[in-house]
């Protein structure tokens, strides 16, 4: 089994298959909730004919409710991804290069300085 505490450095196939497995899970019940609040919802928010906070609710659940459950879902899938990523050895640890670095030297985004894509001159 698994290292919970990240120790295990490389990841077994079985371990990358339960981990893909519970990424799945995780983004078909997100989307679920997100397909809830989108359509369902709204489709019977006119039949929700009360007030709240001063506006009719089904305002509300289009104007701001939505966007705070999108919201929690964003910090509900990173929060649920970065355990997976410890529970299955395949978080990137600071103390090893990264994979996408060919020099074999830790990327910094604070102290490295900004590349420009493109050319300055016109």
């Amino acid at each position: 089994m698994d290292s919970v505490d990240g120790m295990n450095s490389t990841p077994t196939p079985d371990s990358l298959q339960r981990y893909w497995r519970t990424n799945l899970r995780w983004i078909s019940g997100l989307m679920l909730v997100w397909f809830v609040v989108s359509f369902v919802l709204v489709f019977f928010a006119r039949d929700l004919n009360f007030e709240f906070m001063g506006w009719p609710f089904s305002f509300w659940v289009a104007a701001q409710g939505s966007l705070l459950v999108y919201a929690a879902l964003v910090a509900v899938y990173a929060w649920a991804m970065n355990r997976a990523d410890v529970v299955h050895g395949v978080q990137q640890r600071e103390d090893r290069p990264r994979a996408h670095d060919p020099n074999g030297h830790r990327q910094n985004a604070v102290s490295r300085p900004a590349q420009l894509a493109l050319p300055l001159e016109l």
